[in-house]
Parts: structure tokens; C-alpha cells; sequence
């Protein structure tokens, strides 16, 4: 627009000339013109086989590599979910050291000094907490509430209005049995932990499989290894069942009693 600059000093009758003022639009105000970005129509965030996470989107946010909007809205789709209730709680998506995925929560993201080069605007840089922002805007990564739903193996991912915190068991289906493995804990349960007891064996067996065929559904009941002899073997098949099997983010472990009967049982919230 053209504002009339004023000047005592100009002739009666005449006009002064008019200066052009020019508003500077900056990076995301073009960027959020551009097309909506598309919602993916499978959650990649709830996917326990997709191992792009958290850390990945900071990566080529600090790699100064230019990105389309495509991949920088389905990156951020895979990492972060936002849950708004009377304020916002956001979850990430985090892989831990030993290649397990888990989800860690805040209440605020701290990316002030992150960016994103978008191609579609030649490269220039936009703020990648100002682009997450515009993906819960438009639904991308927005939740009504969290929730733990988990589902059996090679079962589809429930497709619901919250947030599942599930991500799945550690251990995957296998083609075939691996002997080298699994003989020498067959042989530990039957003849240390059942004492030989074929019945007991197959009970205990069955307890276990339950876990990961139904984890939707609660035993309603629990299996008490118990032994006069110390460190003669009790740990070590629950250990595997929890460490290898579940994932040390399923299962929690205590020599503690108290912690689990106790009045101040905390370490058993989720």
C-alpha cells in the first residue's frame, strides 16, 4: 500500500509523492500457503518396525540438508504426537541403547533453535517447532488422550482417536527355531523350574505364551517360583521372558516386595 508523506515546505494545490511500503512475509507465512500436508493413513509414530525416531528428525533438522515439505510433515508424523486435553502434552518417540523403542513425555518442546531448509521456498530455513506446530493445527499429530493398548502379535495396530502407548513386544515371530537358543531354557524349565513335571510344564508354558497371544486380556493369575536354595536358576527364564521376550519397557522386576504390596506402590504405574 502507499502511505502520502507529509511536508510543510510543498507548494498550495500540489501533492508530495507517495513512498511504497512493503510488509516482508517471512519463511513460514509463504510455507503455510503451500498445499495442507497429508495425514498418513497409518500411524508410522504406533509402528513398533519403524525405527525412525525422535533423534532422526533433529538429525535433518542439524544435517543443513534441504528437505521437501513431504518429508519434513511425514518425519515429524513418525516422531511426535500431540495430546490436547486442558493443555498439551507432547510424546516422542525414543530409541533406546540396546535398539528397543519407547515413548518419553513433556509438557513443552524446547526447539527454539531449529530449523528445517524447505526446498519449496529455495531453501530457506523455518522453524521446526513452528512446523510441528502447523501439524497439530491440521490434525497430522493430534490426539484426544493417551491410552495402552496392546495387541498380538502380527495383529494390526487399533486405529483409534488416542494415543496408544503400545509399541509392541520385543521379540518378533521367527521362521524357524533357533535350537542353540531355546534347548537349553526348554531343558532349564522342565527340570529345574517344573522338576520334571510335564503337566507343570506345559501349565507354566502356557502362562507364558498367554502374555503375548492375548496381552489385551489379564491372566488373573500369577506364577510364584519359589525355592529353599538360592541361586539355583528362578531369574534366569524370567529374565529372558522379560528382558527378550516383552522388552525391559513391559515388565518391571523387584527383589522388593514392598514395592509391589506396599501402600507407596509407584513403580507399577505405567
Amino acid at each position: 500500500f502507499y502511505c502520502h508523506r507529509e511536508n510543510h515546505e510543498r507548494e498550495p494545490g500540489t501533492r508530495n509523492p507517495s513512498k511504497k511500503l512493503t510488509i516482508n512475509e517471512t519463511a513460514l507465512d509463504r510455507e503455510k500457503k503451500l498445499p495442507s500436508p497429508t495425514k498418513q493413513d497409518r500411524s508410522r509414530i504406533s509402528d513398533p518396525n519403524d525405527h525412525f525416531v525422535w533423534e532422526d528428525l533433529i538429525d535433518m533438522s542439524t544435517s543443513g540438508r534441504k528437505f521437501s515439505r513431504n518429508e519434513i510433515y511425514d518425519a515429524i508424523q513418525a516422531t511426535v504426537a500431540c495430546i490436547q486435553t486442558t493443555s498439551r502434552l507432547w510424546v516422542l518417540k525414543i530409541e533406546d541403547t540396546n535398539g528397543g523403542l519407547y515413548f518419553d513425555m513433556a509438557p513443552k518442546l524446547d526447539l527454539a533453535k531449529y530449523e528445517v531448509n524447505l526446498i519449496e521456498l529455495g531453501g530457506e530455513g523455518v522453524k521446526l517447532i513452528n512446523l510441528i506446530d502447523q501439524a497439530v493445527t491440521k490434525g497430522l499429530i493430534l490426539y484426544r488422550n493417551i491410552n495402552f493398548l496392546p495387541y498380538p502379535l502380527n495383529s494390526p495396530v487399533p486405529n483409534t482417536k488416542f494415543f496408544n502407548l503400545f509399541l509392541g513386544f520385543l521379540a518378533k515371530p521367527a521362521i524357524e527355531n533357533n535350537k542353540e537358543i531355546m534347548d537349553p531354557i526348554l531343558w532349564h524349565v522342565k527340570n529345574i523350574i517344573c522338576s520334571g513335571d510335564e503337566r507343570l510344564n506345559e501349565y507354566i508354558w502356557n502362562w507364558w505364551a498367554y502374555l503375548v497371544q492375548k496381552p489385551e486380556k489379564k491372566p488373573r493369575s500369577i506364577l510364584v517360583l519359589k525355592s529353599t536354595l538360592q541361586q539355583c536358576g528362578k531369574n534366569i527364564i524370567t529374565d529372558f521372558i522379560g528382558d527378550k521376550v516383552l522388552g525391559e519397557h513391559l515388565h518391571y522386576a523387584t527383589s522388593d516386595l514392598e514395592k509391589i504390596l506396599g501402600r507407596f506402590n509407584s513403580p507399577l504405574q505405567a
